[in-house]
């Protein structure tokens, strides 16, 4: 009777566990599903910080175009304001010629127009050059404006990874602790699970040895019966002989009596024993009836064993593969 409420108070322990396992299976799965969400939001940001590594290599490529470009001008503006020189150095020297008489002033005049108008035409394409070059400058100043803030954006991205890659990791190391809390509760479990196989295994001997005693009981209540029977019909024999001597001799009669007191003695002796034997058989079914209830609890409490274990293997699974 102790083993029996040991085996059921050992089932009253291991039901909250498994009560208590469901809901850390659940947790853990809301969780593994905030973390998914984390990881498609991380991959996000690597997508896009390829993107941006992308663009800012296109911008410094147009950059450095841009800055050949402005060096290809600045050589250009030198070569036309030597040009300039150049035509001002005529000019200075055909005006020095018109101070001293000549010969033929119209060819001096055609000259110095000519001339006056190559110098106009070389200060318009310095004025066009110079323009587009502070256009290239104002556009190169936002494209740097543009690259800071692209940078900066990067640097804000990065620092929001970072954050999200400590909890990330805080949130894999909590999950880590769980799993461990409910790898030793499995192994406790599994300990009380091979106590109650021990102590199965010697029911089928327990079981064997009540029904020998159950045997032996019927066979007791068997001769009881005998008795019981025998003792009837002996007691309907002295009652046919007591009211045979009633009338013969009263002290006859008074013996007869203390007889049938007796044998009524013995018989309600008979029946209490009867009646105990029947309470032990009656004891003995009901507890080979318990038995077998319990060995039905302890095989459905190990199958409930074997779905926990499958689920603490998926979620090792997970948790490894969220690790990579």
């Amino acid at each position: 009777m102790k083993k029996n409420i040991s085996i059921i108070l050992t089932c009253m322990l291991i039901l909250p566990c498994l009560a208590s396992a469901q809901q850390d299976r659940i947790y853990q799965n809301s969780s593994l599903n905030a973390i998914d969400s984390i990881k498609n939001e991380i991959q996000s940001l690597i997508i896009r910080n390829k993107s941006l590594k992308a663009e800012q290599e296109k911008l410094l490529r147009e950059m450095q175009s841009l800055e050949e470009t402005v060096e290809t001008k600045n050589k250009t503006v030198k070569r036309l304001k030597s040009e300039a020189q150049k035509a001002s150095d005529i000019y200075a020297r055909h005006k020095e010629v018109l101070e001293y008489p000549i010969e033929d002033p119209d060819q001096l005049k055609s000259e110095i127009l000519l001339q006056e108008s190559k110098n106009k035409f070389l200060m318009g394409q310095l004025m066009d050059v110079q323009d587009q070059q502070k256009v290239r400058k104002l556009k190169l100043a936002d494209l740097q404006f543009e690259k800071r803030s692209l940078l900066l954006e990067l640097k804000e991205k990065e620092f929001h990874y970072e954050e999200q890659s400590r909890k990330y990791e805080m949130e894999i190391a909590r999950l880590q602790d769980e799993l461990e809390f409910h790898l030793s509760q499995e192994q406790e479990i599994q300990m009380m699970l091979q106590q109650l196989q021990a102590e199965r295994e010697t029911f089928p001997h327990l079981i064997q040895r009540l029904k020998q005693e159950n045997e032996d009981l019927e066979h007791k209540i068997n001769h009881l019966n005998r008795r019981i029977e025998f003792t009837k019909r002996e007691n309907t024999h002295l009652k046919n002989k007591r009211a045979l001597f009633t009338k013969v001799n009263e002290g006859d009669l008074i013996s007869s009596k203390n007889t049938l007191e007796t044998l009524q003695e013995e018989v309600s002796q008979l029946r209490m024993a009867y009646d105990t034997l029947s309470d032990k058989a009656q004891s003995r079914l009901s507890a080979r009836k318990e038995k077998t209830e319990i060995l039905k609890q302890i095989v459905d409490l190990d199958k409930e064993n074997q779905v926990l274990r499958e689920q603490i293997a998926t979620i090792k699974e997970q948790i490894e593969k969220a690790q990579y």
